[in-house]
């Protein structure tokens, strides 16, 4: 189960110019500013110089969406029949788990999703050698943009989805992407990794999302049970998402829908190679027995 060394994934150059574009249409603005708060009073340079700033931001920012929501939509047709399509409901019900644990009032509102763009099954290599599990194949949907009708020709994506279920609920388990400058969470739990620690946080719930009401201590022996030096490589060998998260019968995770093929079924194959190694005494200390109650 081999992955490429790099995980990080690069803009497309087109969002590269428009960000640049963004930059120097906001720069003129704030040197317009500046120099009428100098001057003291507006002259006809400053006023085309943050008017133009203005525009030209607005122009990249407009740019920069329309060209993603055509490109996902672009990229979706084109993967879409890579692999099997997936059962419909079953997808549904998957994506609607998953997102419940990133935006849980999304998730569990009734119209959500829209609509599916992509739904498809994808076959897993055999487990690492030890595994626990030996799984078969992951899901990936991607979902209709809210923007656009149900009805809508343009099938605008708006989220990627990769999971694989697993035979027996999990409690919660969160690896958001640890944000250069966000504020640090008291439920983070670290790992024996500083690589690790950099790029995810490990929580019961997402940062701003209601807790799940779960001893910190006992959560935290739960997480560095699932997450040991082999479970840890596996994680870092996928691309950079969103979240991550076990919760309930699945392990899934949340992307973008510029993802490439490649990269999808990377992120599956990693997926697939962590729910394999959770260790033998994890699944039988949440069995119905247990104190530490799994997801309904």
């Amino acid at each position: 189960m081999q992955s490429p060394p790099d995980p990080r994934l690069k803009r497309p150059p087109l969002v590269n110019v428009g960000c640049a574009l963004g930059v120097i249409g906001l720069g003129a603005l704030a040197i317009g500013m500046l120099v009428r708060l100098i001057s003291g009073h507006p002259s006809t340079a400053t006023k085309i110089l943050a008017g133009g700033g203005v525009v030209l931001a607005l122009l990249a920012l407009f740019g920069i969406a329309t060209y993603t929501t055509f490109r996902s939509a672009a990229q979706s047709r084109r993967i879409s029949g890579r692999w099997p399509i997936g059962d419909a409901p079953a997808a549904i019900a998957a994506v609607r788990d998953i997102e419940s644990v990133s935006n849980p009032a999304r998730g569990k509102h009734p119209e959500f999703p829209r609509g599916l763009v992509v739904n498809a099954v994808i076959a897993l290599p055999t487990g690492p050698p030890g595994g626990q599990l030996q799984l078969t194949s992951a899901g990936y949907a991607v979902t209709k943009s809210n923007l656009w009708t149900r009805n809508s020709r343009l099938k605008a994506p708006s989220w990627g989805y990769v999971w694989i279920n697993l035979p027996q609920a999990l409690p919660t388990l969160v690896l958001s992407a640890n944000l250069p400058g966000a504020s640090p969470v008291s439920s983070d739990v670290d790992i024996e990794s500083g690589d690790f620690n950099r790029r995810f946080r490990v929580t019961d719930s997402m940062p701003g999302a209601p807790s799940t009401g779960i001893d910190h201590a006992q959560f935290a022996r739960y997480a560095t049970a699932i997450l040991h030096p082999r479970a840890v490589e596996a994680v870092m060998a996928t691309p950079n998402t969103w979240m991550i998260a076990i919760h309930g019968h699945r392990i899934g995770a949340q992307v973008s829908p510029l993802f490439a093929g490649e990269d999808i079924e990377r992120l599956a194959y990693s997926l697939g190679a962590v729910a394999s190694l959770i260790p033998r005494f994890v699944w039988d200390s949440n069995g119905r027995r247990s104190p530490y109650p799994p997801h309904r």
